[in-house]
């Protein structure tokens, strides 16, 4: 049984239990768990915490509006940049991340806890401002869809109506300020665990030209005398005169080997998995397999944050973007800020399905 059935199967036996569970234990016992659509799971929790007004809270709005208003820049420069990108090579560079399509493996995993400590922190921070802002909590709740895990806060409506502009902006503000924050720690702890140089092989493929001579966690640092900086410094194969051979040299516990790889008339792949090389004290500290584990994490963390970052900041109909640009332009103007939240969202949509 391969991991795709395997995943497929147990998935499936818990959302039975589940269902089974629900329909005959807690339905209309328990009013905080529903279950709809048998695989959206809402468990909510009521909450009476009295928010109490902070000193600082004008500091925290300021910073999280900043941090809003960054992450909207990078929202249009990363608009603009796939536009541009289109036009002189005809991809957009824009891609939507969907788990067994094109999230697979062992990747779902860190996906799946990236989303849910990132959705986590996001209304943590909705509900921290809001408190400081003397706005109180109803309820707080996760979400279960499918395999994605998800939480929210409820405010009190009326309360953060009553609010200041400033205070409104914050609280809107605060959970893209900390999915940016968490992205941009992800990114330099990526910085500090890999070398400016080389490529780590993860895996090769049985039966390949590299196979029985490079290993995974192997960091390969020339190919043919050419530094190893990218992807880019790899020969591709099917463009070699072949037969051939490629000289290569790897960085393998703590010394340089040098190894000729053989290619022949029939060999399209050199058959190796690619990573950016880790520190070798790392590797030597942890082991190679949490060392890449910890890779992948951090590499998903970045992704799954700033994306949501992102996303979250622009100005759509159901966007903390979308609320706050309608908390600055009122009711007057709530037509421009629709006209602008369906603009953006028409661009967002072309460059995912325009082929």
């Amino acid at each position: 049984m391969d991991w795709m059935t395997t995943v497929i199967l147990s998935v499936t036996v818990f959302w039975v239990v589940v269902n089974l569970l629900y329909r005959r234990v807690l339905q209309g016992r328990y009013s905080g768990v529903e279950v709809t659509g048998y695989v959206i799971l809402n468990v909510k929790k009521s909450l009476k915490v009295e928010s109490r007004l902070s000193k600082r809270s004008s500091i925290y709005n300021i910073l999280v509006i900043l941090a809003f208003a960054a992450s909207l820049v990078f929202f249009y420069a990363s608009i603009i940049a796939s536009i541009a990108s289109k036009i002189s090579t005809g991809e957009s560079g824009v891609t939507l991340l969907v788990p067994g399509v094109n999230v697979v493996g062992v990747d779902i995993l860190y996906f799946i806890i990236s989303v849910g400590l990132a959705t986590s922190l996001h209304e943590f921070l909705h509900a921290q401002l809001a408190l400081r802002n003397g706005i109180n909590i109803k309820s707080y709740g996760f979400i279960l869809a499918l395999v994605i895990p998800l939480a929210y806060v409820e405010i009190d409506e009326d309360a953060f109506k009553q609010a200041g502009i400033s205070r409104r902006l914050g609280v809107l503000s605060a959970g893209i300020a900390g999915n940016l924050a968490l992205a941009l720690t992800s990114l330099l702890l990526l910085s500090a665990i890999t070398l400016p140089v080389g490529l780590m092989i993860t895996d090769v493929k049985p039966g390949s030209p590299a196979d029985g001579r490079l290993q995974a966690y192997d960091i390969i640092v020339e190919v043919n005398g050419t530094l190893v900086k990218s992807i880019k410094d790899i020969p591709r194969v099917e463009k070699l005169a072949k037969p051939t051979v490629l000289y290569v040299s790897v960085l393998r516990e703590g010394r340089i080997v040098n190894l000729s790889i053989p290619i022949g008339l029939n060999d399209t792949r050199i058959g190796v998995y690619l990573a950016p090389a880790l520190r070798t004290e790392l590797i030597a500290f942890l082991g190679a397999p949490l060392t890449e584990a910890v890779y992948r994490f951090l590499s998903w963390n970045y992704i799954v944050n700033y994306s949501i970052a992102l996303v979250n900041a622009a100005p759509l109909f159901i966007t903390d973007g979308g609320k706050f640009l309608k908390e600055i332009l009122g009711d007057k103007h709530k037509s421009v800020a629709d006209t602008i939240s369906l603009v953006t969202l028409i661009l967002i949509l072309l460059l995912i399905l325009h082929p």
